[in-house]
């Protein structure tokens, strides 16, 4: 559910079948919602709208991405956005548009980034790696200082190309890509740690947005962590007739919730 609007005032005109939404203000997920337009029937339907939202409490949205979900900080956005067409799917086939969300001082549930980050700058011993995976990638909760991201509609296609979410182990961002027409996505999203900036582990969505196909793509963590400590890691695992470096690193990438 995307909530609904209380204490909600309008002023709407109907005139030779165009109705004229001259003002529309509501209470709206603990923030507010502006918002003007016009639908008209003549000489096909189409829709014009455009909306800002102020304050809108995370924690009442809930957005989910990637396992993971935003459970509270405050989010401000503004969209244009306008279409036509003679039935819904025509609808979201021609529908063009753009805007932008700003949010601040919330945390994202589903992943530690100051845990996985404290780790790998540790990352000395197989122990050190399982923490990791344990730790780190098995839950948790990450704050984060900002979130912010442009928003474009072409054609149908919704995109966000640079997404991103700031926080103190780390950085998140996101090139997402939904079909509104086949409600399909085609999707990226990258994990910067703070002490592995230039590494980043990316999550590759792809099919249906109600279950997404996931493949992780961490070869360049892959690289830093082999000429780094995981080397070590693997060397003695070996001296010990140990097959656990190859697995352990299978299962730190096998924790990222995709596949390879």
């Amino acid at each position: 559910t995307f909530g609904r609007l209380e204490q909600a005032s309008l002023k709407l005109v109907l005139n030779n079948g165009t109705a004229t939404l001259e003002k529309l203000h509501a209470d709206y997920l603990g923030g507010t919602l502006d918002a003007h337009g016009a639908a008209t029937s003549r000489p096909e339907p189409s829709l014009r709208l455009e909306a800002t939202v102020k304050g809108l409490d995370l924690a009442r949205l809930k957005p989910e991405l990637a396992g993971l979900s935003a459970e509270s900080g405050r989010l401000d956005g503004h969209m244009r956005l306008h279409s036509s067409g003679k039935s819904r799917r025509d609808m979201a086939a021609n529908a063009q548009g753009e805007g932008r969300v700003d949010g601040v001082d919330g945390s994202v549930a589903g992943i530690d980034l100051a845990a996985i980050d404290g780790q790998l700058a540790r990352i000395d011993t197989i122990g050190n790696v399982l923490a990791l995976v344990q730790t780190g990638l098995a839950g948790g909760r990450t704050p984060f200082s900002r979130l912010s991201g442009h928003l474009s509609v072409k054609d149908g296609i919704a995109r966000s190309p640079d997404l991103t979410l700031v926080a103190s182990g780390g950085t998140v961002r996101a090139d997402l890509s939904v079909n509104l027409t086949r409600w399909t996505t085609d999707s990226s999203v990258s994990l910067a740690l703070a002490s592995l900036a230039e590494t980043p582990i990316t999550l590759r969505l792809s099919g249906s947005m109600d279950a997404p196909r996931k493949v992780v793509d961490a070869n360049a963590l892959q690289k830093a962590l082999v000429r780094g400590g995981l080397g070590r890691a693997l060397g003695t695992a070996a001296a010990d007739g140990t097959k656990g470096g190859r697995d352990t690193l299978r299962n730190l990438l096998r924790a990222f919730g995709g596949d390879r």
